[in-house]
Order: structure tokens, then C-alpha cells, then sequence
């Protein structure tokens, strides 16, 4: 069996060029192949396939762009400083003084004389302390009044002190004063028979010394005694000594007065 198939191989191999010839033109420049099955006839090839086409890889667009952020502002950030620490004592604080007013209004009443007149009145006028230490004071009054000889005095004073205050930051002030005036007197006597008028004009000093007391910032009262020196002028004598017969125009006295102050304007 075996010897039959080798030699029924060998005889188609032999046969092989002749087939071959048979399938291809005398004049054909290529000739095709047979196919060559063994244990059959020749059978043409299949035709050849094309090449399966290259796969093609789509690549998806990318995806937008989103437009460029604006830049970043600049940001100012506020520097934060630490709360200083404030201790507050506990000890009570000293009363803080307060400043007085400086301007007053006044009025005063008194009255006081010499050794042969006494006469009462009183004044109106201001005062002004442009400091604790140091014042001023303009007053115009009235005062009526008799002397040893019963004669009537009427003078019109107007008076100019400087005053100076001792213990400026109490209440309770004692001050001395010093100042000038003139005063205008008439002395009038006698009844309707023997009845004359005489006008004197005085000029003089005085000094003395007083308190002030303070209730409150526009409220106070004083207190003050002054010596006066003055010189009356005009025709005549002003006084006559009937035992020595001396006649003088120059009289010196006290006087004396309670006052009442409300202050006003600035401090």
C-alpha cells in the first residue's frame, strides 16, 4: 500500500511539466501557477486579496480653551497693630481745681469817716482778675452824711485799686489793695436864713486790706476797711480847729464796706 502511494507521487511529479505546458500559451511571457494537489488534477489559485486597509486612529479636537483669567489685583491688607493695654489705677484722683470767671459785677455798701465827719453809702463797679494772683476794680458811688458842725456832706466818689490776692487757690482769699480817686462834695448848712453851699473837689489815696469769699464760680462776697488820705480843693478851708483857730484843707479817715460779686465772661 505504502509502495503504491509513493509511486503514484512519483509519477505525477514526472507528469508535472507537461500539465504545465498545457495551461500556458506558446507565447505567453508569464504563465500562472497550478495548483498541484496530490491524489487529484491541478487547480487553478484563488486570486490574491488586497492588503486589509490601515487602520485609520482619529484623534478627538481638543477641547476650548477658556480665556486667559484678567491678572490678579493687588490686595492691601491693612496692618493690624496691637491694642496698647491701658491699666487704670483704682486710687482715687485728686480734684482737678477749677478755674474761676474772671470779670464781675459788684455793688458794696459801707460808710466810715474822720475824727469830725461820718457819711454812709455805697458803690457800683466791676472787678477784673486776668490771673490768680493779681485784679483790678473801678467803682462810682454816693455817700451822705454831717460833721461836728451839722453840716450836711453829700460826695460822689469814683475810686481805681489794684488788688493783690495772698492764698489765691482757696475760697476763702485775703487780698491788700492800693489805688487813687477823687471825690466830688458839696457841703451844705444853716436854715433858710443863714443857709450856703460849698463844692469841694478831693483827690487822694488809700490802701487797706480785705477777704473774698467765693460760694461758688460766679458767686462771692468781700470785705473791705481802707485808709484814706486826700486833699480838698477848692476856695475856703474844709476844716477849722476852734481851739487852735488851724484851718486845713487835708483830712485822712476809714472807711469800711461789704460787697457782693457775680462773675461772668471767660474763665
Amino acid at each position: 500500500m505504502k509502495r503504491a502511494l509513493l509511486l503514484s507521487s512519483i509519477a505525477a511529479l514526472l507528469a508535472l511539466p507537461s500539465v504545465t505546458e498545457a495551461q500556458c500559451a506558446p507565447d505567453a511571457v508569464f504563465c500562472a501557477e497550478v495548483d498541484i494537489q496530490v491524489g487529484g488534477g491541478a487547480q487553478p489559485a484563488p486570486p490574491a486579496q488586497p492588503p486589509p486597509p490601515a487602520p485609520v486612529y482619529v484623534q478627538p479636537a481638543p477641547p476650548p480653551q477658556p480665556p486667559p483669567a484678567p491678572p490678579a489685583q493687588p490686595q492691601y491688607v491693612q496692618p493690624q497693630y496691637a491694642q496698647p493695654i491701658v491699666y487704670e489705677s483704682t486710687a482715687p484722683r485728686p480734684p482737678q481745681a477749677v478755674r474761676p470767671y474772671r470779670f464781675s459785677l459788684m455793688a458794696r455798701f459801707g460808710g466810715g469817716g474822720g475824727s469830725e465827719s461820718f457819711a454812709m453809702g455805697g458803690d457800683l463797679g466791676f472787678r477784673f482778675r486776668p490771673s490768680r494772683v493779681f485784679g483790678i476794680q473801678a467803682l462810682i458811688g454816693h455817700y451822705n452824711g454831717t460833721d461836728d458842725w451839722d453840716t450836711t456832706r453829700s460826695e460822689t466818689p469814683v475810686t481805681f485799686d489794684f488788688l493783690f490776692f495772698l492764698n489765691r487757690s482757696d475760697r476763702f482769699q485775703f487780698f491788700l489793695s492800693a489805688g487813687a480817686g477823687v471825690s466830688f462834695t458839696t457841703l451844705q448848712t444853716g436854715d433858710w436864713d443863714t443857709y450856703y453851699e460849698r463844692d469841694f473837689l478831693h483827690v487822694g489815696v488809700q490802701g487797706g486790706a480785705g477777704m473774698e469769699w467765693r460760694f461758688g464760680r460766679r458767686f462771692a462776697m468781700s470785705a473791705t476797711g481802707r485808709i484814706i488820705l486826700r486833699e480838698a480843693l477848692g476856695s475856703g478851708y474844709e476844716f477849722r480847729d476852734d481851739f487852735t483857730g488851724r484851718e486845713t484843707n487835708t483830712s485822712i479817715g476809714a472807711l469800711f464796706n461789704v460787697g457782693f460779686h457775680f462773675y461772668m465772661g471767660r474763665r
